[in-house]
């Protein structure tokens, strides 16, 4: 599940580098499609500081959704241990 995002992540970081070390002769690459520079740095960020922390979070949630524990939590009801 997690893989993909982390296939994406690492495809974005080679964009971003390439970005940085090449330059002008990057994005004048005739018949390649590259996108702008301000999309290829807004995405490696997201990549960078939001898809690590939350996407784990997000599946493990996904993943626990029909637990008691969770459905109280949700509820706003507090669990009596």
């Amino acid at each position: 599940m997690l893989y993909p995002l982390f296939a994406i992540s690492l495809l974005l970081l080679c964009l971003k580098t390439l970005m940085v070390s090449l330059g002008p002769l990057f994005f004048e690459q005739p018949g390649v499609f590259v996108p702008n520079v301000n999309v290829i740095g807004l995405l490696y960020q997201f990549s960078v500081l939001i898809i690590p922390t939350l996407a784990p979070a997000i599946v493990w949630l996904w993943q626990s959704r029909d637990t008691p524990l969770l459905r109280a939590a949700l509820a706003g009801e507090s669990s009596q241990l």
